[in-house]
């Protein structure tokens, strides 16, 4: 029987996108639907999202937006109130919850090798910040070994899957220049694993009145350079 696997990162508080993709995993069964983090941030409803991805079993990593959430990242200046809204708003009790929750996942295993999921190159576990800052695609060696089948990230929004390596950028689904919201379907059968991007037409409109009713620091620069509306 083929084992198939979601993988979604950057929703960006777009319950609009959120729900259409998990309304469309849920007509099907997937042996597990990993976020790779970037859960929050941008859109007007961070708390919505957590809480719609916790309800649907969904195994959340932490993104850059986490991290920021939980003090472990340094805010810039014009962050600071953007992210003590988004901290308020999702309250203690999620707070909590995304301090349990890992940076990295590799429990699926696949004909004696696993898949590995994270946000970004790990650089150090331990640090506050644990992911690399330099780019991926000039340092494309350190994805190139073969200790994993293969791995998916969600730093990066670029589309393409990177040339002779076994890696997988997974692309936002809740931000893009269109009315498209993006994922990954990881199908496994047998020996061969199969990685297929699927973009799912949703109700932008609806995003962009969720924006207008609530006040909240950046929004307008967001609603126009991040969400294009």
């Amino acid at each position: 029987m083929k084992r198939k696997i979601a993988v979604l990162t950057g929703i960006h508080g777009n319950l609009p996108a959120l729900e259409t993709v998990l309304d469309e995993l849920n007509k099907q069964k997937y042996e597990a639907i990993i976020c790779l983090g970037d859960i929050v941030s941008y859109g007007p409803n961070p708390k919505e999202c957590l809480e719609l991805l916790k309800k649907n079993k969904v195994k959340i990593l932490l993104g850059d937006a986490e991290l920021k959430c939980l003090d472990r990242i340094l805010l810039k200046k014009d962050e600071k109130d953007h992210f003590k809204w988004i901290k308020n708003k999702i309250g203690k009790k999620n707070l909590n919850y995304l301090k349990q929750c890992p940076i990295s996942y590799d429990e699926i295993e696949v004909n004696g090798r696993n898949l590995y999921f994270t946000y970004y190159f790990l650089e150090d576990k331990t640090s506050p910040y644990p992911f690399s800052k330099k780019s991926i695609l000039k340092n494309k060696n350190k994805w190139t070994d073969r200790k994993y089948l293969s791995k998916y990230i969600g730093k990066n929004n670029d589309s393409k899957i990177l040339e002779d390596s076994n890696t997988f950028l997974v692309g936002s689904l809740g931000v893009s220049n269109d009315e498209y919201a993006s994922y990954m379907i990881i199908e496994i059968d047998d020996q061969e694993v199969t990685t297929k991007r699927i973009r799912l037409l949703y109700n932008k409109d609806l995003l962009k009145i969720a924006i207008d009713k609530k006040d909240y620091p950046l929004k307008s620069y967001i609603k126009e350079n991040i969400f294009f509306i």
